[in-house]
């Protein structure tokens, strides 16, 4: 176990080294953009190219201590966090590759290293996440050299990812996650921290970068509230150590944050290229007519309880003769206003400038009973509504609000 001393000078000097990085803290979002002369277009966010990406465990054990249904069951419990309402990403289980991964089919070559070949790139349209169960270290020694399996190197090689297959497009295609075997142990805790540093590294494997978000809890300068602490993001660049097990430095250490939840939805958007819904005009009419439409309403219908004042629109006749010239002079009235071009020393309405103008609300009242029982023997029936119908016994008045 590193002694105290060892942790304390190493801490003070990656905090000096974080101090020469530039100011500016950058909060989740794509680890990685398409630029020239290989990606095409540019300045897009790598992205996984189906939004239903399936990861296939090893169908071996983890370690001696850690059966294939235990591992399987770590690795579900990793990968389920990923999946939430805001991103158009569901991380699915596929099942199991064709064989263990071990030092016999994982080696060496001079084109590299091999692996089987159901876990190769050029198989991802069948399998595009290989979860590896590397249970004696030889995968992990072989890609990072010897004794990179070591359980006192586990808070960083616990678990390798590699994203081995990008597209001209900018579409993540393949990725391999190797978990290291000698990482676990009998003590329940080891496992849980396995399955921390696995959902960590799920957010590497779907695209997302490190954040700085609420960077103080982890330099301690400001002092972190616990709030802070609780929006910490889980793709912070650098656990907080606080015992052997990073995962209980950190309050709720299985959850997402807002800023991880918000980096995910920004990769994977739902609903992209849905058309914004307009409202159709008659769903919202003009304000003089829907206070029109409520007078009409009101005049016909009454008061609950209310016989109705007047007689039904039907039931009122006019001579034309007599009524002619008033109701050419109540129809201008009606009529919406004539806007003509302003001239010097006159005065320009409102309406012409964009500016919202109350309309005065006029004086309509129903013809008198009597006068609608004289004119009962008239032929012809009044052009008009009740509604709208003046009274002539007095001239028709404007009243304002």
């Amino acid at each position: 176990m590193i002694s105290t001393r060892t942790s304390t000078r190493g801490r003070s000097l990656l905090l000096a080294l974080l101090s020469l990085l530039p100011g500016t803290a950058h909060a989740s979002g794509p680890r990685w953009v398409t630029g020239q002369p290989y990606y095409s277009p540019e300045g897009v966010a790598i992205t996984w190219y189906t939004s239903s990406p399936r990861y296939f465990t090893d169908p071996g054990d983890l370690s001696p201590y850690v059966s294939h249904s235990a591992a399987d069951a770590i690795v579900n419990a990793a990968a389920a966090v990923w999946t939430v309402p805001s991103a158009n990403l569901n991380l699915l289980y596929g099942g199991t590759l064709a064989q263990h991964a071990s030092s016999d089919n994982v080696y060496a070559a001079s084109t590299g290293i091999v692996f089987p070949s159901d876990t190769l790139s050029a198989n991802y349209l069948n399998i595009q996440i290989a979860v590896l169960y590397d249970s004696d270290g030889s995968i992990i020694d072989l890609m990072l050299g010897n004794g990179a399996s070591s359980p006192s190197s586990c808070r960083q090689n616990a678990v390798l990812e590699s994203v081995d297959a990008i597209s001209t497009a900018g579409k993540i295609r393949h990725a391999i996650l190797v978990l290291n075997g000698r990482c676990t142990g009998p003590a329940p805790e080891q496992q849980l921290q396995l399955q921390y540093q696995l959902m960590r590294a799920f957010g590497r494997v779907l695209g997302l970068s490190w954040s700085q978000t609420n960077d103080n809890v982890f330099t301690g300068t400001p002092t972190p509230t616990i709030q802070q602490a609780m929006h910490w993001p889980i793709m912070h660049p650098i656990d907080v150590i606080c015992g052997p097990y990073t995962y209980q430095c950190t309050p709720q250490p299985f959850t997402l944050r807002d800023d991880d939840v918000a980096g995910l939805s920004l990769l994977y958007p739902v609903g992209v290229g849905a058309a914004p819904s307009v409202p159709r005009k008659d769903q919202h009419p003009h304000p003089r007519q829907s206070h029109r439409r409520k007078h009409h309403l009101s005049q016909r219908t009454g008061h609950a309880g209310r016989q109705r004042r007047h007689p039904p629109a039907r039931a009122l006749l006019a001579d034309p003769r007599r009524m002619g010239g008033h109701l050419r002079r109540h129809r201008r009235s009606l009529s919406p206003p004539q806007l003509h071009p302003p001239q010097q020393g006159h005065f320009v309405p409102l309406r012409q400038h964009g500016l919202p103008q109350r309309q005065p609300r006029r004086s309509l009242r129903p013809l008198p009973h009597s006068f609608c029982l004289r004119l009962g023997a008239l032929a012809e029936p009044h052009p008009l509504h009740p509604a709208h119908q003046p009274s002539l016994h007095r001239p028709l008045r404007r009243r304002t609000l």
